[in-house]
Protein backbone atom coordinates (compact mmCIF):
# COMPACT_ATOMS: atom_id res chain seq x y z
CA UNK A 1 0.00 0.00 0.00
CA UNK A 2 2.71 2.42 1.01
CA UNK A 3 4.59 1.85 -2.26
CA UNK A 4 1.44 2.27 -4.37
CA UNK A 5 0.76 5.66 -2.77
CA UNK A 6 4.22 6.87 -3.74
CA UNK A 7 3.81 5.94 -7.40
CA UNK A 8 1.54 8.89 -8.38
CA UNK A 9 3.94 11.29 -6.65
CA UNK A 10 6.86 9.82 -8.59
CA UNK A 11 4.91 10.07 -11.84
CA UNK A 12 4.10 13.72 -11.21
CA UNK A 13 7.76 14.42 -10.40
CA UNK A 14 8.99 12.68 -13.57
CA UNK A 15 6.42 14.55 -15.68
CA UNK A 16 7.43 17.85 -14.13
CA UNK A 17 11.14 17.23 -14.85
CA UNK A 18 10.36 16.24 -18.46
CA UNK A 19 8.22 19.34 -18.89
CA UNK A 20 11.02 21.57 -17.57
CA UNK A 21 13.43 19.97 -20.05
CA UNK A 22 11.20 19.71 -23.10
CA UNK A 23 8.68 22.57 -23.01
CA UNK A 24 11.30 25.35 -23.37
CA UNK A 25 12.86 23.44 -26.31
CA UNK A 26 9.46 23.45 -28.04
CA UNK A 27 8.26 26.94 -27.11
CA UNK A 28 11.49 28.92 -27.61
CA UNK A 29 11.94 28.41 -31.40
CA UNK A 30 8.32 29.48 -31.89
CA UNK A 31 8.73 32.76 -30.02
CA UNK A 32 12.41 33.72 -30.38
CA UNK A 33 15.26 33.68 -32.83
CA UNK A 34 18.53 32.22 -31.62
CA UNK A 35 20.94 34.94 -30.43
CA UNK A 36 23.06 36.88 -32.86
CA UNK A 37 26.53 35.84 -31.72
CA UNK A 38 28.05 38.75 -33.59
CA UNK A 39 26.39 40.78 -30.84
CA UNK A 40 26.69 38.56 -27.79
CA UNK A 41 29.77 36.33 -27.97
CA UNK A 42 32.86 35.83 -30.07
CA UNK A 43 31.88 32.59 -31.82
CA UNK A 44 29.37 31.23 -34.29
CA UNK A 45 26.71 28.69 -33.40
CA UNK A 46 28.32 25.25 -33.21
CA UNK A 47 26.97 22.55 -35.55
CA UNK A 48 25.58 19.09 -34.82
CA UNK A 49 27.96 16.16 -35.46
CA UNK A 50 27.87 14.69 -38.95
CA UNK A 51 29.37 11.66 -40.66
CA UNK A 52 32.84 13.25 -40.73
CA UNK A 53 32.96 13.80 -36.96
CA UNK A 54 35.41 11.58 -35.07
CA UNK A 55 33.73 9.25 -32.58
CA UNK A 56 35.59 10.65 -29.57
CA UNK A 57 34.57 14.21 -30.53
CA UNK A 58 30.82 13.52 -30.82
CA UNK A 59 29.87 13.95 -27.09
CA UNK A 60 31.62 17.33 -26.81
CA UNK A 61 30.16 18.53 -30.12
CA UNK A 62 26.63 17.56 -29.10
CA UNK A 63 27.12 19.34 -25.76
CA UNK A 64 28.36 22.49 -27.52
CA UNK A 65 25.48 22.32 -30.01
CA UNK A 66 22.85 22.30 -27.26
CA UNK A 67 24.73 24.80 -25.07
CA UNK A 68 24.57 27.32 -27.92
CA UNK A 69 20.85 26.69 -28.33
CA UNK A 70 19.85 26.47 -24.69
CA UNK A 71 16.41 28.12 -24.49
CA UNK A 72 16.38 31.42 -22.59
CA UNK A 73 20.14 31.05 -22.03
CA UNK A 74 20.79 34.78 -21.84
CA UNK A 75 17.82 35.38 -19.54
CA UNK A 76 18.84 32.52 -17.23
CA UNK A 77 22.45 33.67 -17.16
CA UNK A 78 21.38 37.23 -16.44
CA UNK A 79 18.98 36.11 -13.68
CA UNK A 80 21.64 33.94 -12.03
CA UNK A 81 24.25 36.67 -12.24
CA UNK A 82 21.90 39.33 -10.85
CA UNK A 83 20.67 37.03 -8.07
CA UNK A 84 24.25 36.26 -7.09
CA UNK A 85 25.08 39.98 -7.13
CA UNK A 86 21.96 40.93 -5.14
CA UNK A 87 22.49 38.25 -2.48
CA UNK A 88 26.27 38.28 -2.20
CA UNK A 89 27.27 41.52 -3.96
CA UNK A 90 29.61 39.46 -6.08
CA UNK A 91 30.03 38.24 -9.65
CA UNK A 92 30.02 34.60 -10.67
CA UNK A 93 33.65 35.16 -11.63
CA UNK A 94 36.17 37.27 -9.78
CA UNK A 95 37.28 38.68 -13.13
CA UNK A 96 33.83 39.58 -14.47
CA UNK A 97 31.82 42.69 -13.66
CA UNK A 98 28.13 42.63 -14.54
CA UNK A 99 27.19 45.78 -16.42
CA UNK A 100 23.97 47.19 -17.80
CA UNK A 101 21.99 45.98 -20.84
CA UNK A 102 23.62 42.52 -20.77
CA UNK A 103 27.22 43.79 -20.92
CA UNK A 104 29.97 41.94 -19.08
CA UNK A 105 33.35 43.52 -18.36
CA UNK A 106 36.82 42.15 -17.65
CA UNK A 107 38.27 43.16 -14.30
CA UNK A 108 41.76 41.90 -13.51
CA UNK A 109 44.27 44.14 -11.71
CA UNK A 110 47.04 41.71 -12.69
CA UNK A 111 46.26 41.98 -16.40
CA UNK A 112 46.19 45.64 -17.28
CA UNK A 113 43.50 46.60 -14.77
CA UNK A 114 41.19 47.72 -17.63
CA UNK A 115 38.38 49.19 -15.54
CA UNK A 116 40.70 51.39 -13.47
CA UNK A 117 42.34 52.42 -16.72
CA UNK A 118 38.94 53.46 -18.08
CA UNK A 119 38.30 55.38 -14.86
CA UNK A 120 41.61 57.19 -15.27
CA UNK A 121 42.94 55.74 -12.00
CA UNK A 122 45.53 53.29 -13.33
CA UNK A 123 48.53 55.15 -14.76
CA UNK A 124 51.94 54.15 -16.07
CA UNK A 125 54.84 54.99 -13.80
CA UNK A 126 57.63 57.18 -15.16
CA UNK A 127 59.86 54.09 -15.31
CA UNK A 128 57.28 52.13 -17.33
CA UNK A 129 56.81 55.03 -19.72
CA UNK A 130 60.55 55.39 -20.23
CA UNK A 131 60.94 51.66 -20.91
CA UNK A 132 58.17 51.70 -23.51
CA UNK A 133 59.48 54.85 -25.19
CA UNK A 134 62.95 53.34 -25.33
CA UNK A 135 61.63 50.22 -27.08
CA UNK A 136 59.49 52.31 -29.43
CA UNK A 137 62.43 54.52 -30.43
CA UNK A 138 64.57 51.42 -31.02
CA UNK A 139 61.89 49.99 -33.31
CA UNK A 140 61.74 53.32 -35.15
CA UNK A 141 65.52 53.30 -35.65
CA UNK A 142 65.37 49.78 -37.12
CA UNK A 143 62.52 50.75 -39.46
CA UNK A 144 64.37 53.87 -40.62
CA UNK A 145 67.52 51.83 -41.31
CA UNK A 146 65.71 49.62 -43.82
CA UNK A 147 63.60 52.38 -45.34
CA UNK A 148 60.33 51.14 -43.83
CA UNK A 149 57.43 53.15 -42.44
CA UNK A 150 56.42 52.25 -38.88
CA UNK A 151 52.93 52.95 -37.58
CA UNK A 152 51.48 52.25 -34.14
CA UNK A 153 47.75 51.61 -33.96
CA UNK A 154 46.02 50.83 -30.68
CA UNK A 155 42.64 49.18 -30.19
CA UNK A 156 41.05 50.53 -26.99
CA UNK A 157 39.74 48.25 -24.29
CA UNK A 158 36.02 47.57 -24.26
CA UNK A 159 35.86 49.23 -20.82
CA UNK A 160 37.03 52.55 -22.30
CA UNK A 161 34.57 52.56 -25.20
CA UNK A 162 31.55 51.09 -23.38
CA UNK A 163 32.09 52.86 -20.06
CA UNK A 164 28.44 53.96 -19.90
CA UNK A 165 27.38 50.31 -19.50
CA UNK A 166 29.50 49.77 -16.39
CA UNK A 167 27.65 49.81 -13.03
CA UNK A 168 26.98 53.31 -11.72
CA UNK A 169 29.45 52.95 -8.87
CA UNK A 170 32.32 53.14 -11.38
CA UNK A 171 32.96 56.83 -11.98
CA UNK A 172 35.44 58.73 -14.11
CA UNK A 173 38.27 60.15 -12.04
CA UNK A 174 40.41 61.30 -14.95
CA UNK A 175 39.30 61.53 -18.57
CA UNK A 176 42.89 61.13 -19.79
CA UNK A 177 43.81 57.44 -19.88
CA UNK A 178 47.35 56.14 -19.55
CA UNK A 179 47.47 55.30 -23.25
CA UNK A 180 46.37 58.82 -24.20
CA UNK A 181 49.33 60.15 -22.22
CA UNK A 182 51.72 57.68 -23.84
CA UNK A 183 50.38 58.44 -27.31
CA UNK A 184 50.84 62.17 -26.74
CA UNK A 185 54.45 61.52 -25.82
CA UNK A 186 54.93 59.32 -28.90
CA UNK A 187 53.56 62.00 -31.19
CA UNK A 188 55.79 64.58 -29.52
CA UNK A 189 58.72 62.35 -30.57
CA UNK A 190 57.44 62.14 -34.18
CA UNK A 191 56.28 58.53 -33.80
CA UNK A 192 53.31 57.74 -36.05
CA UNK A 193 50.71 56.64 -33.52
CA UNK A 194 46.97 56.33 -34.07
CA UNK A 195 43.90 55.03 -32.29
CA UNK A 196 40.20 54.78 -33.10
CA UNK A 197 38.54 55.45 -29.74
CA UNK A 198 36.61 58.52 -30.94
CA UNK A 199 35.25 56.68 -33.97
CA UNK A 200 34.22 53.70 -31.87
CA UNK A 201 32.58 55.83 -29.18
CA UNK A 202 30.59 57.88 -31.69
CA UNK A 203 29.50 54.91 -33.84
CA UNK A 204 25.77 54.24 -33.90
CA UNK A 205 26.52 50.50 -34.06
CA UNK A 206 27.31 48.05 -31.27
CA UNK A 207 31.07 47.63 -31.75
CA UNK A 208 32.00 45.19 -28.96
CA UNK A 209 30.55 41.82 -28.01
CA UNK A 210 28.36 42.15 -24.93
CA UNK A 211 29.74 39.03 -23.23
CA UNK A 212 33.27 39.00 -24.61
CA UNK A 213 36.23 41.38 -24.33
CA UNK A 214 36.82 41.76 -28.08
CA UNK A 215 35.34 44.06 -30.67
CA UNK A 216 32.95 42.48 -33.16
CA UNK A 217 33.00 42.74 -36.96
CA UNK A 218 31.37 46.17 -36.88
CA UNK A 219 34.01 47.43 -34.44
CA UNK A 220 36.79 45.98 -36.56
CA UNK A 221 35.39 47.79 -39.61
CA UNK A 222 35.15 51.12 -37.79
CA UNK A 223 38.66 50.73 -36.36
CA UNK A 224 40.26 49.63 -39.63
CA UNK A 225 38.61 52.47 -41.52
CA UNK A 226 39.86 54.99 -38.93
CA UNK A 227 43.41 53.68 -39.28
CA UNK A 228 43.37 53.65 -43.09
CA UNK A 229 41.95 57.17 -43.28
CA UNK A 230 44.64 58.41 -40.87
CA UNK A 231 47.48 56.81 -42.84
CA UNK A 232 45.96 57.39 -46.31
CA UNK A 233 43.90 60.62 -46.22
CA UNK A 234 43.12 60.20 -49.94
CA UNK A 235 41.40 56.86 -49.29
CA UNK A 236 38.18 56.32 -51.25
CA UNK A 237 35.88 55.41 -48.37
CA UNK A 238 33.01 54.49 -50.70
CA UNK A 239 35.20 51.83 -52.29
CA UNK A 240 36.05 50.36 -48.88
CA UNK A 241 32.37 50.31 -47.88
CA UNK A 242 31.62 48.27 -50.99
CA UNK A 243 34.36 45.81 -50.05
Amino acid sequence: MHSSKRQPVRNVFVMAVLAILLVPQIVYPCTHEYPDYDVMENHSLRSFPDASTAWDAIPAQITNFYNDRLPYKTALRSFLARANYALFHDSLSSEVVIGNDGYLFYDNPEDGDPIKDAQGIAQYSNEQTQQMMSAIKENQTIADSIGASLYYFTIPNKENVCFQYLPDYYTKVNHVTRFAKLQKQMQANDIASYDCIKQLMTSDQQVYFKQDTHWNKRGAYVGTLAYLKAVHPQLDEAWLRNV
